[in-house]
C-alpha cells in the first residue's frame, strides 16, 4: 500500500495509477487515503472514517482492463454509460432506489452522480443503513469511479435523512494534471517467477498443521488442463504465492484479461478461475470441508451460515486476524475482494502488519496490510471483517464494535 498525503481539511493528495490526484472535499477530515500499489490489477484509493462510518474511494480503471473489485464490464473509450448502467442496476438489486445525487468536479468535468441507500455490514456484524453517492468519468484513457459512502443514524433508511449529507457530496472536487501517464496496470504481466513466494504460518497465532490436498476437481496444477480447455487455449499458471501448500493462481482475470472459467466444487456452487473467491472458496472447503456457498468479494464473511468459523467485524477490539482467517473487502463496492491471511505481527495496542494471498488483485498473489489500533487497512477497498476458526479463540473474547 503507498502512503498519501493529507493537507489542510478535506484535501489530499496521492498518485493512483501513476496519476498525481489532489482531492478536495468537506465530506471527510482529515483525508487519508489508503492507495493499492502499482500495478495491482485493483487500482484503488480509499480514506476512511469510523464511528459513525464514513469512506471516500477513487477507482481508476485501465481501458482494456476491468476492476475486481466491481460488478462493470471492460473499460473503453465511451464507456461511462455503460458503467453508470452497471452501478445502478447493481443498487437497485439491492433495493437501493438509486436516484439522481448531486455533481462533482472531476478532472475539470461536471459530472452528475447518483446516490442510494442500502444495507451493508460496514464494521459490524449487524448491517447498517449506508447512502452511497458515486460518479463515473472518462479521463486519461481510463474510466474513474468516485464513491463516497456515510453510515446513516439508527432508524434511517430512506432517501430523507439521506439528503442531509447532499451538502459534503455535492463539493467534491478532483483535479489532476498527470492524466495522461500510462497505466500501471499494463506494467507487470505474467509473472516471470512462478512458485518462489511461499507463505508459512510461522508467526504469532500459527495453526502449525499440515499442507492442504490437492483439489479433487482439478487437472494438472493450477487446473492447467482443465483450465486450457474451458478458456479456449488460455495457460493458467501460479502466481507464486502459496500458503499451507495451496497456490495462487492465475492469469488475473481484471489486469491479464484472462477469462473465467466456471468449475464445480463438491457439494457447492461453482466457482470462476481465477477470480479472487474461487481462493477462499477452494481453501474452505480444503480446510475445512466447507462446501461453497453463494458470495462477491465483500460478501465471503458475512454470507457464511455454518459453525466451524465465526464472523468477526473488522476494529474489534483486542483481536487481530490470524493465519488462515478470511477477509471481505468493499463493502461499498459492487463486488468487493477477498484473502486469505497467511501471517499476523500486531502488538498488544492493536498495531503492525497481516500479509494475505490472494487472486485477481497483485502479481505474485501476496500482499501486506497495515493494521493501526485494531483496524485492518485494505489495498482493494475497506475490510469489513474476517472468518475465524471458532476452536482457536473463544467466542466470548469478541467485543463488537461499539460507538465511542
Amino acid at each position: 500500500m503507498s502512503p498519501a498525503t493529507a493537507y489542510a481539511a478535506g484535501q489530499a493528495s496521492f498518485e493512483l495509477d501513476n496519476v498525481r490526484i489532489v482531492v478536495s472535499s468537506s465530506f471527510m477530515s482529515p483525508l487519508v487515503f489508503v492507495v493499492a500499489v502499482a500495478g495491482n490489477a485493483n487500482q484503488v484509493a480509499t480514506a476512511l472514517k469510523r464511528r459513525p462510518f464514513r469512506e471516500f474511494s477513487v477507482i481508476a480503471v485501465s481501458f482494456g482492463t476491468r476492476p475486481g473489485t466491481e460488478r462493470v464490464p471492460v473499460a473503453e473509450a465511451g464507456g461511462v454509460k455503460a458503467y453508470r448502467a452497471a452501478l445502478a442496476n447493481y443498487r437497485a438489486q439491492q433495493q437501493g432506489q438509486p436516484q439522481t445525487g448531486p455533481s462533482a468536479s472531476i478532472f475539470g468535468q461536471q459530472v452528475v452522480g447518483q446516490v442510494s441507500v442500502v444495507k451493508l455490514h460496514l464494521d459490524s456484524l449487524q448491517p447498517k443503513a449506508t447512502v452511497i453517492a458515486e460518479w463515473v468519468v472518462e479521463a486519461g484513457q481510463r474510466l474513474w469511479i468516485v464513491r463516497l459512502s456515510q453510515e446513516q443514524q439508527l432508524g434511517a433508511s430512506d432517501l430523507i435523512p439521506a439528503s442531509q449529507s447532499f451538502k459534503a457530496f455535492g463539493d467534491v472536487v478532483l483535479k489532476s494534471d498527470t492524466l495522461d501517464r500510462t497505466s500501471t496496470v499494463h506494467r507487470n504481466g505474467r509473472p516471470t517467477t512462478r512458485g518462489s513466494h511461499t507463505t508459512s504460518p510461522t508467526t504469532r497465532g500459527a495453526m502449525g498443521i499440515t499442507d492442504l490436498a490437492v483439489p479433487a476437481w482439478w487437472s494438472g496444477d493450477c487446473d492447467a488442463s482443465g483450465y486450457m480447455s474451458g478458456s479456449g487455449g488460455a495457460a493458467a499458471y501460479r502466481l507464486g504465492a502459496t500458503f499451507r501448500g495451496m497456490p495462487v493462481c492465475g492469469p488475473r482475470p481484471a489486469f491479464d484479461d484472462g477469462p473465467d472459467v466456471l468449475v464445480s466444487f463438491p457439494g457447492g456452487w461453482g466457482e470462476y478461475e481465477w477470480e479472487c473467491v474461487e481462493l477462499a472458496m477452494r481453501y474452505l472447503y480444503l480446510a475445512y470441508g466447507i462446501d461453497t456457498y453463494g458470495a462477491s468479494g465483500s460478501e465471503v464473511v458475512w454470507n457464511y451460515s455454518g459453525s466451524l468459523l465465526q464472523q468477526v467485524a473488522n476494529g474489534s477490539r483486542y483481536v487481530a486476524p490470524q493465519p488462515g482467517d478470511v477477509l471481505s473487502y468493499g463493502a461499498t463496492g459492487s463486488f468487493g475482494h477477498t484473502s486469505i491471511v497467511t501471517s499476523s505481527a500486531i502488538d498488544a495496542n492493536g498495531n503492525g502488519t497481516i500479509s494475505v494471498i490472494e487472486e485477481n488483485n497483485s502479481s505474485d498473489g501476496t500482499s501486506t496490510l497495515n493494521v493501526s489500533n485494531w483496524w485492518v487497512k485494505g489495498n482493494a477497498g475497506s475490510v469489513s471483517g474476517w472468518l475465524h476458526a471458532t476452536s482457536r479463540l473463544a467466542p466470548s473474547v469478541y467485543v463488537p464494535l461499539v460507538q465511542q
